[in-house]
């Protein structure tokens, strides 16, 4: 019983420290877009050459995942802050792919 709520209890410490990360890791910054660049490159020769196991490694590199997070931490502290920087930098993102 006490493994379970040792597992559930998160200490200030790291309850910062990942806050911290989701901030950080949801602002576009130049690697954000270079990351995206080289996913869509290897998306795209996944797609001449026929690949699926390619465009599945295309998604690996695309950081798309944080600032997805970071619209939901933003909804969900009501934090219009980091809902604002994780949607300019999803859709920006999205737009340049495109």
């Amino acid at each position: 019983m006490r493994a379970v709520l040792d597992i559930a209890s998160v200490s200030p410490e790291r309850h910062a420290v990942v806050l911290s990360d989701i901030e950080i890791g949801s602002q576009p910054t130049a690697t954000y877009y270079i990351l995206l660049g080289i996913s869509e490159l290897i998306a795209a020769f996944a797609l001449i050459i026929g690949s699926d196991a390619t465009l599945i490694g295309a998604n690996v590199v695309a950081p798309l995942m944080t600032p997805i997070i970071g619209i939901s931490l933003g909804l969900m502290r009501g934090d219009m802050r980091l809902l604002r920087t994780a949607l300019i930098a999803e859709f920006g993102g999205a737009l340049i792919a495109v």
